[in-house]
């Protein structure tokens, strides 16, 4: 049915690179991935090990002298702020600027409602350069230095875990209601309009960056074919995925990496993020040998915000590897490293509470906690060492130039030390949580309905899994599960050579390169189309309208009624005649002056609602659906060229008018749904001007479905 070839595809000569470029965006680290092939070279062959990392982001500390191959997930909206040393001529380049708010967030409005918005974004002003958000490492560099505003003042800007904003789970609405109410704070000075705005906006100064790194360094221009590739967490909903492919195609707009005209990305490929790492471990990971087909497993997620919990079966091997979620109840808990840091700062600040002598000009004691020296060191260094099992070690100094000796406090001339049972206090809640978890995901296993599932592995990933204070914790307690279950269940802890994020963002890549053995595609939204039905008292819904309109051909209609044209729960064929839906539609227009020939069809999606020809605002519908798109079809050529005739009613039955009986065809292929109208029906060719259009629908479908 369709030719139109993929937006980006069209500019892509076959002499071009292609490029597949993972996003793992993170709760508190984000990273990206990307391999660049041959025109002509086969995905499937290609060596793990071409995978490369974006690197040389900007203010990136360089730990060990060693940059990069994540970025904090954080962003600073500064009101009032100058830095005493000015950002060089590059950083200012990285600058992002104002994106457009997130599209088709319309579901908690009335599409007649007075309050809906239109389709089209809003306009409203943009910020001048220099009140641009920062984003990533820039924001600890400015809250550890010295600034005009407090420090107090310019964390009320600062937006850490904004990715809870997608995750509706239980346990992360404490989190999630600290993150609304900072977000309420920037919308009060005016930066952002929507929630989601934040996450546009760090996306677009990451993809900036992207872009930059791939053109200087690795043969990338406009011509080059993309493929995107999105990590997602499991628990994601379809809405929540739809909602960051929107942040995700915003940004990619605003970055210069689609085209302005473009709504969508085009084929992007949705990967869970934990087969994204188990692909990774199981191609490149010394552990690998670890990990067999069949082997059921509890994965412990530890991130540096939320750690979850779920178990899996293997299935396939190595770049073949699928994972199989099992029967069992998913969980999580707020407690990962991030919150070590939180802890960490408490304890410190408790200490220097006093030493008011340590602020000078406009540092404050809060600035002092925030540079480098000291939660620089803590966060890249002495956390992620942080080793139990010898206590002497344990035990790290932290060197304040002014600072003066005070035995109470234990504190040096120009030094304190935090000792190793003030380490533990810091860091037992979170191994406490993490290892709680564990426990409580293994019983579900063993108690699951359909009988007791065989765990013989515990697989740990994310930024926390590195820690070797959470590794020895978890050894320690998976033994004493042992012990009372009399099991074997193996912790594995795989070493990970350039960070967790990276790791699942490479996975990702390798994922995307081999598409086979992917889930089955089944629907798990429906897509529909709000219509005007001629009143059928045969159908339940018609029978429960609420909205009759008799209209100029002597029809009684149902106005605003809902056609899930592709139902949630069905199948997707690759086959063309199984791949297409076909809806006939009736176009009724006055023989007035002035009257329009354009039909303007609305295009739903919902996660939920299945049943056609009830009213949107029916409570099979009501709050269940979002707009998705606008079909357009001008119908004026048709009167132009005598193609229609006007229709005389019978005397009492109507009024003149013409009558166009036409077709809407949706195709899905791929992870693409293409549409378009035609007239008249059966005739696919017959398409009518301005009707043709496409959205991705990648969260429609399971993670990792070709």
């Amino acid at each position: 049915m369709v030719d139109i070839d993929s937006p980006l595809m069209q500019a892509s000569p076959s002499s071009e690179k292609r490029f597949y470029i993972a996003v793992d965006y993170g709760t508190t680290y984000s990273a990206v991935s990307f391999v660049a092939l041959a025109p002509d070279e086969d995905a499937e062959e290609v060596s793990p090990d071409r995978i490369k990392s974006i690197v040389n982001y900007p203010k990136d500390p360089r730990v060990y002298g060693q940059t990069a191959k994540e970025v904090p997930t954080e962003l600073s909206y500064l009101k009032h702020a100058k830095q005493r040393n000015g950002f060089n001529e590059d950083e200012e380049r990285m600058q992002p600027w104002r994106s457009s708010a997130a599209q088709n967030d319309y579901s908690e409005y009335d599409e007649d409602s007075d309050d809906a918005p239109p389709y089209e974004d809003d306009d409203f002003d943009d910020p001048t350069p220099s009140e641009d958000p920062q984003w990533g490492y820039m924001v600890q560099d400015t809250l550890g230095r010295p600034n005009e505003a407090s420090l107090a003042e310019l964390k009320k800007g600062c937006l850490r875990r904004a990715k809870l904003l997608l995750d509706h789970s239980e346990h992360t609405k404490s989190a999630r209601e600290e993150l609304l109410g900072a977000i309420q704070h920037v919308k009060g000075m005016r930066k952002i309009k929507k929630n989601e705005d934040i996450i546009i906006h760090f996306l677009t100064n990451l993809f900036r960056h992207v872009k930059h790194e791939l053109e200087t360094n690795h043969g990338y221009t406009d011509q080059c074919a993309v493929e995107f590739i999105l990590c997602v967490p499991p628990i994601w909903s379809s809405k929540a995925s739809r909602t960051m492919h929107d942040a995700m195609a915003t940004a990619l707009r605003e970055s210069g990496f689609i085209s302005r005209a473009s709504k969508c990305v085009d084929n992007l490929f949705i990967v869970s993020e934990p087969e994204a790492a188990a692909t990774f471990i199981l191609t490149t990971s010394e552990d690998n040998h670890k990990i067999r087909a069949n082997d059921t497993f509890v994965l412990l997620d530890a991130g540096g915000g939320t750690v979850d919990a779920i178990t899996y079966s293997v299935q396939g091997r190595a770049r073949d590897v699928r994972l199989k979620k099992e029967e069992v109840m998913a969980d999580g808990r707020l407690c990962g490293s991030s919150f070590i840091n939180e802890r960490f700062k408490e304890h410190v600040k408790e200490r220097l509470k006093d030493e008011l002598y340590l602020e000078t000009g406009n540092e404050s004691i809060d600035q002092i906690i925030e540079s480098e020296a000291i939660m620089g060191n803590f966060e890249h260094k002495f956390k992620r060492q942080m080793n139990f099992r010898n206590r002497i070690l344990a035990d790290q100094r932290f060197y304040i130039r002014a600072l003066r000796e005070n035995r109470e406090k234990n504190l040096s001339r120009g030094a304190f030390e935090v000792n190793s049972d003030d380490f533990w206090k810091i860091f037992l809640p979170s191994l406490q949580g993490v290892a709680s978890l564990m426990e409580s995901q293994l019983d579900l296993a063993r108690e699951a309905r359909n009988g007791p599932l065989n765990v013989e592995k515990v697989i740990v990933i994310g930024g926390f899994a590195q820690s070797p204070a959470l590794r020895d914790y978890l050894q320690k307690k998976l033994k004493k599960i042992n012990e009372k279950h009399k099991s074997r269940v193996e912790l594995i802890a795989p070493s990970v050579r350039d960070g967790p994020g990276v790791a699942v963002a490479s996975g990702a890549v390798l994922r995307a390169l081999n598409k086979r053995s992917g889930p089955e595609r089944i629907m798990r939204s429906s897509y529909g189309i709000l219509c005007k039905e001629i009143y059928d008292e045969d159908l339940p819904g018609h029978k429960e309208a609420k909205r009759l309109e008799l209209d100029i051909d002597g029809e009684e209609y149902v106005k605003d009624s809902m056609v899930w044209l592709i139902k949630k729960g069905i199948t997707i064929f690759s086959d063309p005649e199984r791949r297409q839906f076909r809806l006939p539609m009736t176009k009724i227009i006055s023989l007035k002056a002035g009257e329009s020939f354009v039909c303007t069809q609305t295009l739903y999606v919902s996660d939920i609602s299945t049943e056609s020809h009830y009213q949107k605002y029916h409570p099979k519908n009501r709050g269940k659906h979002e707009i998705a798109g606008k079909i357009k079809a001008d119908m004026t050529f048709l009167k132009r060229q005598n193609l229609i005739q006007p229709t005389i009613p019978d005397s009492g039955s109507g009024r003149p008018h013409y009558k166009v009986e036409f077709e809407i065809l949706f195709e899905v292929i791929d992870r693409n749904l293409y549409y378009k109208a035609v007239w008249p029906i059966g005739n696919d060719e017959g398409v009518i001007p301005g009707s043709e259009g496409w959205t991705n629908i990648a969260a429609a479908f399971p993670p990792g479905t070709n």
